[in-house]
């Protein structure tokens, strides 16, 4: 999955920052919780698991699985669907990776601190608070000075890294919440799916055992039917499928505007399942109303006229379906940390770097077009 690569690539990071942890910290306790993470992390992610000797403690007990990682593992294999459903092992896999990140800070040299303190400033805007949220300010401000420390002069001290593990810790709640609300929305894009052709089914085969109950014949004197002079037993499923054939290009076109994200859920493939039955079943509806005169718009049809017409009204349904396609975008790309604006409530005049750049937190760029976040840090899992 996609999502298992890009949390391998961060446990990676990670892994390779605890390899150069000083050996004086290599016996605290933040330093075992962050190898237990990192463990946890790869078992519960399904990932390769690397040498036992890249762990510079060289202690059993530091390199070993935790039971629920263990658990969480063999479950999976047993109820992988429904845990593709649920999201519990992603989700358990990243709060182990999480858990590890933040172990590591209370560890980290002042020079990767302040990197870690600038990745967390870029990654602030998406976190999920508020614009008016009194946190943000102050969280900016707090990263600002620990990444930039020819502003402040601000010393790496115990209650500044204190300060970097809270803030990273809300960062990746944010990040977990819009994860949970996307799962929680695909899951319902798929249910909706799956219920859209189960009525289509169930109407195709009332049609197909009695063809006059859902008759798509014109009401006018020529009584023109789809098959010919009488109501078919297949009417109903053919012409359906004819409006999935027209759901299917509004699909087509709604996926060559997907951008691919390293999360680990992905809304297009259930946005384009929707669109198929939904084609169907609003094709059938269209077709019955054209063919007895309800509103009197459209004229009765008769023979491939009516097939036209049931693609037609299966393209249409893009205009019904263009609202899902909107609350699905705004899920993947998150919230924004500050007021509407071109650069997503991110000052596009922060703090000058004595070289004349700008600090994370600025963006010299204002054509409005975030920055994509998905490789900023170990923790992070934002597309």
């Amino acid at each position: 999955m996609v999502w298992q690569t890009y949390l391998d690539d961060r446990v990676q990071r990670l892994e390779n920052d605890l390899r150069h942890v000083p050996a004086t910290e290599r016996n605290s306790v933040d330093y075992r919780v962050a190898w237990a993470g990192v463990r946890d992390a790869r078992i519960l992610a399904g990932l390769r698991m690397v040498s036992p000797d890249i762990d510079p403690a060289g202690e059993e007990g530091s390199a070993r699985p935790t039971p629920p990682a263990i658990r969480g593992r063999a479950m999976s294999i047993l109820l992988k669907p429904w845990d593709w459903w649920t999201g519990d092992r992603t989700e358990a896999a990243y709060s182990a990776l999480h858990r590890a990140d933040g172990a590591y800070l209370a560890l980290a040299p002042a020079p990767i601190l302040r990197q870690r303190a600038a990745l967390l400033l870029g990654r602030l805007p998406l976190c999920g608070l508020a614009h008016d949220d009194f946190r943000l300010n102050e969280y900016r401000s707090i990263l600002r000075k620990v990444a930039f420390p020819e502003l402040s002069r601000e010393q790496i001290t115990d209650d500044v890294r204190a300060e970097l593990k809270e803030i990273s810790e809300v960062i990746n709640q944010g990040s977990d919440g819009q994860h949970y609300r996307a799962r929680t929305y695909r899951n319902m894009l798929l249910g909706t799916a799956g219920g859209l052709l189960l009525v289509f089914l169930l109407l195709s085969l009332v049609g197909w055992r009695d063809p006059s109950f859902f008759s798509l014949c014109s009401a006018d004197a020529s009584a023109s039917c789809p098959s010919g002079g009488a109501p078919g037993a297949g009417d109903v499923f053919l012409l359906g499928l004819a409006g999935v054939a027209g759901g299917s290009l509004g699909a087509l076109a709604m996926l060559l505007n997907v951008k691919v994200t390293g999360g680990p859920y992905t809304l297009a493939i259930a946005q384009a399942l929707l669109k198929l039955p939904a084609g169907a079943l609003i094709s059938l509806i269209a077709l019955f109303t054209m063919q007895h005169d309800v509103l009197g718009i459209l004229k009765p049809q008769a023979g491939n006229a009516l097939v036209a017409w049931a693609m037609v009204f299966g393209i249409a349904q893009q205009a019904v379906t263009r609202a899902v396609d909107k609350r699905a975008n705004s899920l993947l790309n998150g919230s924004t940390a500050g007021p509407p604006g071109p650069t997503g409530g991110v000052d596009p005049h922060g703090p000058k770097l004595p070289g004349g750049g700008v600090a994370p937190g600025g963006n010299s760029d204002t054509s409005g077009e975030a920055e994509p976040i998905a490789d900023k840090a170990p923790g992070d899992r934002t597309p």
